[in-house]
């Protein structure tokens, strides 16, 4: 991770004065701002103006009174004490802070604060810890090193690795209080189990790739996502009128290779046995439990319920919850039928700290709060969400979640911020928010600011960001996201800014992806990124971009964005009314810049009489009519002055297709000063400057794309480029290809420790 060292945001001015270059109309109308004083970047157990402390320590003798020579045991204990306040005497001018000592505080049932923990403007409640990260609440079970006992000479013999066999020690959760009811109940997939901090893996095959799928026999219940027809055991489509495509319960059926049959066959039993895998679409992973394998019929794999999109040959999984597995250091599996937990066993077992989740819900949970801080705090340990909240005016503030099994916060209302709060090692997202009005244009002003999100979305592999914000008018400024498996970032709604934010290491087992992602939907106008360093996405089998705007996205601008080391397409897109600017895009293995019109291309080919599998710019332009329908025409008029005269398209439309305002057409757009560089050879048959950018034929009857340079195979414009240094020399030849081409303030991109 990079180091930066410069800081500040800049404030409402600046972002307009800055702007202006930018030659989109009343482009300062259409960014939210955040005020300088939100931001508190050093940690502080302190609270100003806070005329009233109530303390807690895990470690205090029950009965204390809240005082710092009796605290309270419990934080619940000084929640109910707020509230008695707040009935009696009434909040005190100034507010409360409750003042959490440093250790851990067993959760198990989930703290929870209503709109009756409130403060107000005048008498805020701060819940702060004592020390950064310093307050553990947690919804883990210690289990002792010494309660793992031998397997039996039965159980060693299952084994495949033979040195597993003498490495395999195996504990009774009974012992700890679990009944056997409620082990049975325990979904196997959805285990947490953690040694010295660090999830552990469930018996898996293979360990560290995949296996491919091999003759599908039938495909399941299932259906594409762009058609309303279902599809039978040969992949044929027909259409199941009144068929329910949320339904989809029966399971399809494949075979794999001879090899990996020769493997699967020395397995002692095929029950509570799961597959995970991209079975149709290298951006949807999917977790199906086995219901059968045939060992009759070339030991053929049938799944308890349908993957939603099918099954395809050749479709990468892997095998996961297989006792004869076990073959790694810290591999486990739990027998949800006797009750034990087996673990391989390393070097230093008997000294590490070896916990489970008990936890099944959300560990913190906020619920049309306000004028509310959560501070400092450590959030782990649940097979449910870290944080969840809902209200206004509240704050989560230098907050630590981590192996939890679904997300990591999540927050709805306005006025919000989330900052300096580190994510790591979650099953889902990372960060998720929404709030605004898209129909009015009110601004939701959520800031979600400074975090540090990495190895998200360790379980369900897809749609999963680190971070995603909806609704309208909100900002993601100054955020470090690393190690991904699909998207960094996803958003939709109006009006969002997201800037000075550094993306790297993301999309690296998914394609058709994107590290920053929108899409599908012409009414999310006035989004704006700029000023983020998006790096190394993908690899050589994954194939994503940049910067992705989907399938129509409209009314998007991007500038000053540094796009470096993309296995895919640096910045792409389809739509109209963009602004793409003074990007600066280098070694992209596909192209740097590549833009089309498919909906355009759809209604092309219906016109001269040829069919055409996608139906999207009839749904684009249904959106545009629904949205007008909705919408403050008033405020949307003063914001998008474009967006008033596109013409939505329909199928009884017959006027003039070239027409600028017609919704297919990617009118209205500033495409220039964009800067390529290329160093190595790139995919594909072109070869000079034909590789650099791929600009759809129907896109160069609307747009000037001739003003983006390309320089191929020379550093001397940016001597540190190679380096992670990206400024440009004064004499560089980019001034001279370019001379409108601004510095991008690379210095500021980032976290700002």
């Amino acid at each position: 991770m990079l180091k930066k060292i410069l800081a500040a945001a800049l404030s409402s001015s600046l972002m307009v004065s800055m702007l202006a270059s930018c030659s989109q109309p009343n482009l300062e109308n259409l960014l939210p701002f955040y005020e300088e004083d939100v931001k508190t970047i050093i940690y502080s157990s302190e609270v100003e103006n806070a005329v009233m402390t109530l303390y807690v320590d895990a470690g205090a003798k029950d009965g204390g009174d809240g005082s710092e020579a009796s605290p309270f045991k419990t934080i619940t204990e000084a929640q109910l004490k707020i509230r008695e306040i707040k009935s009696t005497d009434g909040l005190p001018a100034g507010g409360i802070r409750v003042f959490v000592k440093d250790g851990e505080y067993k959760i198990t049932e989930g703290l929870r604060f209503t709109s009756e923990d409130s403060g107000t403007s005048e008498s805020p409640i701060t819940y702060v810890s004592e020390s950064e990260f310093g307050a553990v609440l947690t919804g883990g079970l210690i289990l002792s090193a010494d309660d793992f006992e031998p397997i039996s000479a039965d159980e060693k013999a299952r084994l495949i690795d033979g040195t597993a066999k003498e490495k395999v020690v195996k504990v009774d959760l009974k012992k700890y209080g679990f009944t056997a009811e409620e082990i049975q109940q325990i979904d196997s997939q959805a285990f947490e189990f953690f040694i010295d901090g660090k999830r552990a893996t469930v018996a898996r095959y293979p360990n560290n790739e995949n296996v491919y799928t091999y003759i599908v026999h039938d495909i399941g219940d299932t259906h594409e996502t762009y058609s309303d027809e279902r599809f039978d055991v040969r992949g044929e489509a027909h259409e199941i009128p009144g068929f329910d495509y949320s339904v989809n319960n029966r399971g399809g059926t494949f075979t794999v290779e001879a090899d990996i049959v020769d493997r699967i066959s020395q397995w002692s039993s095929y029950e509570n046995i799961y597959v995970n895998g991209y079975f149709k679409w290298s951006w949807s992973n999917k977790t199906v439990k086995i219901a059968n394998v045939d060992v009759e019929n070339d030991y053929a794999i049938t799944l308890a319920n349908a993957v939603t999109y099918g099954l395809s040959r050749s479709a990468p999984f892997y095998f996961f919850n297989v006792f004869d597995e076990i073959d790694m250091v810290n591999e486990f599996y739990l027998d949800t039928d006797s009750g034990y937990l087996y673990v391989y066993k390393g070097e230093g077992f008997d000294t590490s700290e070896i916990m489970i989740s008990e936890l099944n819900t959300t560990v913190v949970g906020l619920s049309e709060i306000s004028h509310f801080t959560l501070r400092g705090f450590s959030v782990c340990a649940t097979k449910g969400n870290g944080i969840s909240a809902s209200g206004n005016n509240f704050m989560i503030d230098h907050c630590k979640v981590y192996n939890v099994y679904c997300g990591g916060i999540s927050a709805s209302g306005s006025d919000i911020t989330i900052q300096n709060c580190e994510i790591a090692n979650v099953g889902q997202y990372g960060i998720t928010a929404s709030g605004g009005d898209a129909a009015t244009l009110t601004k939701g002003n959520i800031l979600i600011y400074n975090n540090y999100i990495h190895d998200y979305a360790e379980i369900q592999r897809t749609y999963q960001p680190a971070i995603s914000i909806g609704g309208c008018g909100n900002i993601v400024s100054h955020n470090d996201i690393f190690n991904g498996p699909h998207q960094g970032m996803n958003y939709s709604g109006p009006l969002q800014l997201i800037e000075y934010n550094e993306i790297g290491n993301v999309c690296y087992e998914t394609a058709d992806a994107g590290a920053i992602y929108a899409g599908r939907n012409m009414t999310y106008y006035g989004c704006v990124i700029r000023y983020n360093y998006i790096h190394d996405v993908g690899n050589g089998i994954s194939i994503a971009d940049g910067i992705y705007w989907d399938d129509g996205l409209s009314g998007q601008t991007a500038y000053g964005n540094i796009v470096a080391r993309i296995f895919g397409i640096g910045i792409t897109g389809s739509g109209r009314d963009f602004v793409v600017e003074n990007n600066l895009i280098i070694d992209c293995h596909n192209a740097p810049l590549y833009f089309r019109h498919l909906p355009r291309t759809q209604v092309l080919c219906e016109r001269e009489g040829e069919t055409y599998w996608f139906t999207h710019a009839y749904d684009l332009s249904d959106q545009i009519i629904a949205n007008r329908e909705t919408m403050d025409k008033e405020a949307w008029d003063a914001a998008f002055p474009n967006y008033k005269d596109i013409i939505p398209i329909t199928r009884d439309y017959d006027g003039d297709l070239d027409d600028p305002n017609l919704s297919i057409n990617p009118a209205n757009v500033s495409m220039k000063n964009n800067i390529s560089f290329s160093y190595e050879i790139l995919t594909g048959d072109d070869t000079g400057e034909n590789r650099a950018h791929y600009w759809g034929e129907d896109y160069l009857m609307f747009v000037d794309v001739s003003q983006n340079p390309i320089i191929l195979n020379d550093s001397s414009a940016i001597p540190g480029i190679h380096n992670d240094d990206f400024t440009i020399l004064e004499n560089s030849i980019i001034f001279e290809l370019c001379p409108e081409f601004e510095q991008i303030p690379f210095d500021k991109i980032g976290r700002i420790d």
